[in-house]
Protein backbone atom coordinates (compact mmCIF):
# COMPACT_ATOMS: atom_id res chain seq x y z
CA UNK A 1 0.00 0.00 0.00
CA UNK A 2 0.86 3.67 -0.76
CA UNK A 3 -0.47 6.55 -0.05
CA UNK A 4 0.84 7.92 -2.83
CA UNK A 5 -1.45 6.06 -5.05
CA UNK A 6 -4.36 7.79 -6.67
CA UNK A 7 -8.00 5.96 -5.56
CA UNK A 8 -8.70 5.29 -9.54
CA UNK A 9 -6.89 1.49 -9.54
CA UNK A 10 -3.91 2.52 -10.77
CA UNK A 11 -0.62 1.94 -8.34
CA UNK A 12 2.92 3.91 -8.59
CA UNK A 13 4.62 0.25 -7.67
CA UNK A 14 3.76 -3.05 -9.15
CA UNK A 15 5.24 -5.95 -8.63
CA UNK A 16 4.88 -9.30 -11.01
CA UNK A 17 5.40 -12.88 -9.87
CA UNK A 18 6.77 -15.07 -13.18
CA UNK A 19 6.26 -18.76 -12.20
CA UNK A 20 7.77 -21.66 -14.30
CA UNK A 21 6.38 -24.90 -12.83
CA UNK A 22 9.04 -26.72 -14.57
CA UNK A 23 12.32 -24.95 -14.04
CA UNK A 24 10.59 -24.64 -10.60
CA UNK A 25 11.45 -20.86 -9.97
CA UNK A 26 9.43 -17.79 -9.48
CA UNK A 27 11.05 -14.60 -10.75
CA UNK A 28 9.73 -11.18 -9.62
CA UNK A 29 9.94 -8.06 -11.70
CA UNK A 30 8.99 -4.73 -9.68
CA UNK A 31 7.90 -1.66 -12.22
CA UNK A 32 8.17 1.58 -10.47
CA UNK A 33 6.51 4.87 -11.59
CA UNK A 34 7.80 6.70 -8.57
CA UNK A 35 10.91 8.31 -7.15
CA UNK A 36 10.75 8.41 -3.46
CA UNK A 37 13.19 6.61 -0.81
CA UNK A 38 11.09 3.64 0.16
CA UNK A 39 10.13 2.65 -3.39
CA UNK A 40 12.08 1.02 -6.10
CA UNK A 41 14.10 3.18 -8.73
CA UNK A 42 11.73 3.90 -11.64
CA UNK A 43 11.46 2.22 -13.94
CA UNK A 44 11.88 -1.80 -14.18
CA UNK A 45 14.03 -3.95 -11.77
CA UNK A 46 13.98 -7.40 -10.70
CA UNK A 47 14.76 -9.98 -7.53
CA UNK A 48 16.53 -13.01 -6.91
CA UNK A 49 15.03 -16.10 -8.17
CA UNK A 50 13.09 -18.13 -5.46
CA UNK A 51 12.22 -22.19 -5.53
CA UNK A 52 9.12 -22.25 -6.80
CA UNK A 53 6.43 -24.64 -4.84
CA UNK A 54 3.25 -26.15 -6.41
CA UNK A 55 1.00 -26.14 -3.40
CA UNK A 56 1.63 -22.52 -2.79
CA UNK A 57 -1.28 -20.84 -3.21
CA UNK A 58 -0.18 -17.24 -4.13
CA UNK A 59 2.05 -18.01 -6.64
CA UNK A 60 0.04 -20.78 -8.85
CA UNK A 61 0.03 -20.38 -12.35
CA UNK A 62 -3.10 -19.06 -14.54
CA UNK A 63 -4.16 -18.64 -18.13
CA UNK A 64 -3.66 -15.03 -18.56
CA UNK A 65 -5.99 -15.19 -21.67
CA UNK A 66 -8.71 -15.21 -18.96
CA UNK A 67 -7.55 -12.01 -17.63
CA UNK A 68 -10.53 -9.57 -19.04
CA UNK A 69 -10.77 -7.21 -15.88
CA UNK A 70 -8.25 -4.81 -15.09
CA UNK A 71 -7.64 -3.41 -11.25
CA UNK A 72 -9.25 -0.14 -11.71
CA UNK A 73 -12.48 -2.06 -13.19
CA UNK A 74 -11.92 -3.80 -10.17
CA UNK A 75 -11.68 -1.64 -7.77
CA UNK A 76 -14.83 0.29 -8.80
CA UNK A 77 -16.02 -2.70 -8.33
CA UNK A 78 -14.95 -3.48 -4.63
CA UNK A 79 -15.94 0.68 -4.31
CA UNK A 80 -19.40 -0.45 -5.02
CA UNK A 81 -19.26 -3.74 -2.65
CA UNK A 82 -18.36 -1.76 0.92
CA UNK A 83 -14.72 0.38 -0.70
CA UNK A 84 -16.42 3.46 -0.52
CA UNK A 85 -17.15 3.85 2.78
CA UNK A 86 -13.31 2.29 3.45
CA UNK A 87 -12.29 5.68 1.84
CA UNK A 88 -13.77 8.07 4.06
CA UNK A 89 -11.64 6.99 6.87
CA UNK A 90 -8.45 9.09 6.89
CA UNK A 91 -5.27 7.35 5.90
CA UNK A 92 -7.37 4.92 3.99
CA UNK A 93 -5.05 2.84 1.02
CA UNK A 94 -5.49 0.04 -1.74
CA UNK A 95 -3.75 -2.91 -2.72
CA UNK A 96 -4.56 -5.20 -5.36
CA UNK A 97 -3.21 -8.48 -5.72
CA UNK A 98 -4.22 -11.20 -8.89
CA UNK A 99 -4.16 -14.31 -8.24
CA UNK A 100 -6.02 -17.55 -8.84
CA UNK A 101 -9.06 -18.76 -7.62
CA UNK A 102 -8.55 -21.91 -6.45
CA UNK A 103 -12.15 -23.12 -6.92
CA UNK A 104 -12.86 -21.32 -10.15
CA UNK A 105 -9.52 -21.48 -11.72
CA UNK A 106 -9.62 -18.06 -12.68
CA UNK A 107 -7.94 -14.95 -11.85
CA UNK A 108 -8.80 -12.94 -9.11
CA UNK A 109 -8.41 -9.43 -8.31
CA UNK A 110 -8.16 -8.83 -4.76
CA UNK A 111 -8.74 -5.34 -3.23
CA UNK A 112 -7.46 -4.64 -0.08
CA UNK A 113 -8.50 -1.06 1.79
CA UNK A 114 -6.65 -0.37 4.50
CA UNK A 115 -4.56 2.18 7.01
CA UNK A 116 -1.35 -0.35 6.88
CA UNK A 117 -0.29 -4.26 4.71
CA UNK A 118 -0.67 -5.27 8.12
CA UNK A 119 -4.24 -3.70 9.22
CA UNK A 120 -6.34 -4.71 5.90
CA UNK A 121 -9.87 -3.04 7.15
CA UNK A 122 -11.87 -4.60 4.20
CA UNK A 123 -10.68 -7.14 1.24
CA UNK A 124 -12.94 -7.05 -2.08
CA UNK A 125 -12.68 -10.42 -4.30
CA UNK A 126 -13.28 -9.48 -7.69
CA UNK A 127 -13.32 -12.02 -11.13
CA UNK A 128 -10.60 -10.87 -13.73
CA UNK A 129 -12.68 -12.30 -16.28
CA UNK A 130 -16.26 -11.32 -15.86
CA UNK A 131 -15.50 -8.09 -13.01
CA UNK A 132 -18.59 -9.73 -10.92
CA UNK A 133 -17.39 -10.30 -7.34
CA UNK A 134 -16.41 -13.46 -6.08
CA UNK A 135 -19.09 -14.02 -3.02
CA UNK A 136 -18.74 -15.51 0.22
CA UNK A 137 -15.28 -14.80 1.16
Amino acid sequence: MRKENTHDGKSCVWGLLVASPTKKQIKVFYWSGIGVPDAPSPGISEGQPSAYDAKNPNTQVFDVKKLKVDSNQALATADAHGGSDEWKKAGTMAQYFLKLDAKTKSPEWQVIYGASDDKPSLTVHVDASSGAVNAGK
